[in-house]
């Protein structure tokens, strides 16, 4: 839905931010901060290292494909692979 400041606002309030890395780093690569994205890629890949965009992408209940490439997109620009 695009609300990145309200995602990423929901997340900071969260006490163990650790299961949200991977959605702090695709919201901050879909806002462009590609510094911001890295950091939170890092810390996802250092909590989960056998991460695959591909497996995370095909479980998320996504409504239409848009979604699906526009969260891809996100997680790209964040450094996932």
């Amino acid at each position: 839905m695009e609300r990145y400041d309200a995602a990423l606002s929901c997340i900071a309030r969260m006490k163990d931010q650790t299961p949200a890395y991977r959605l702090a780093a695709m919201t901050w690569g879909m806002k462009g901060n590609r510094a911001r994205a890295k950091a939170y890629m890092l810390k996802a890949k250092s909590e989960n290292p056998d991460f695959r965009m591909e497996q995370w992408l095909s479980v998320i209940p996504f409504r239409e494909q848009w979604q699906v490439r526009h969260c891809e997109s996100g997680l790209r620009a964040a450094g996932f692979d």
